[in-house]
């Protein structure tokens, strides 16, 4: 089967989520932009990585790191990420000038530099694969934020559980427009070949790391609370 469109169909399954929770509340679609922004930029460059160990997939540019494709992806699930948590369980904003310092901005601005230290360096330097790479790339932040603020880590943990339970939907409407691109495109060299519900167990950990880590970012990175969002 030809699977050249495979990867960007993957994108296309989560950008249909983005456009809805886009066009669902007109409060959040900054957050959505901004990590839409962030994650479009690092999906290129943690595919780069990706494509030596974990997977490769085919894509419409017909290069290995799939330009076009990888971008999508990370916009997509950036938007998502940032803020499936608030939207479902109708939470807003309220910004606290006491959760932000001088200190919270440098550790926000060192966390990418850091992260993509960590995910090459452990690859390149102490020849891990990319799969432990990534994982360490999104935890090690993703414990400096909740050590800092404890008050977000009930939206770290759901949004990792709830950006899973997207990974499920999107992979399985991919698998029913071109089946069989799971093992097209998987190397299962790092991971066991497990696979449940047409969703690899290594996505599923990697999709809640990242949720983990990219739930609670925006809130953060701006000193942000979360609280209930009154009914109109």
């Amino acid at each position: 089967m030809e699977y050249k469109l495979t990867y960007f169909i993957v994108g296309i399954g989560f950008l249909l989520l983005w456009l809805f929770l886009f066009l669902w509340r007109k409060d959040t679609r900054k957050e959505m932009l901004s990590m839409s922004v962030i994650l479009g930029i690092l999906g290129p460059i943690s595919n780069s990585l990706f494509i030596k160990d974990w997977w490769t997939p085919l894509t419409i540019d017909g290069t290995g790191v799939g330009l076009i494709d990888s971008i999508l992806v990370g916009f997509a699930i950036g938007g998502i990420v940032g803020v499936i948590y608030e939207d479902i369980f109708r939470k807003k904003h309220r910004r606290d000038k006491r959760l932000i310092s001088n200190k919270e901005r440098v550790l926000f601005y060192l966390m990418v530099p850091v992260s993509l230290g960590i995910f090459f360096g452990g690859f390149y330097f102490f020849e891990l694969n990319s799969f432990i790479t990534s994982t360490l790339a999104l935890l090690v932040p993703a414990l400096v934020i909740l050590i800092r603020r404890p008050d977000l880590i009930k939206e770290a943990f759901v949004t990792g559980i709830l950006l899973v339970i997207v990974a499920f939907v999107v992979y399985n409407f991919v698998e029913l427009l071109t089946p069989g691109w799971i093992q097209a495109f998987f190397h299962f060299q790092n991971t066991p070949a497990i696979i449940i519900f047409n969703l690899p167990i290594d996505d599923m950990f990697h999709y809640f790391f990242l949720g983990l880590f990219a739930g609670p970012l925006y809130e953060y990175w701006w000193g942000f609370k979360l609280v209930k969002k009154e009914s109109k």
